[in-house]
């Protein structure tokens, strides 16, 4: 769960450097292989060959960080 209430948890697109008009989808977890991050990251790839504005945002630690973040790299 979340320790704190969820509305002091917002982040704007700005925050992120990203365009009011960018499309986010977001995951919060453990990075960890049930978690399967590896098909959201592939599906997000997917998505963006169509519509370009999307931007996938994942929030997390986890023995899988460093290779998803090569995985995001690769794809």
């Amino acid at each position: 769960g979340i320790a704190q209430p969820i509305n002091t948890l917002r982040v704007q697109k700005s925050d992120l450097g990203l365009p009011q008009t960018t499309f986010v989808i977001g995951s919060v977890g453990r990075f960890v292989p049930l978690k399967n991050f590896d098909m959201l990251l592939e599906a997000t790839a997917l998505c963006i060959a169509q519509y370009p504005h999307i931007r996938l945002v994942l929030v997390g630690v986890g023995p899988e960080e460093q290779r998803l973040r090569n995985l995001s790299n690769v794809l």
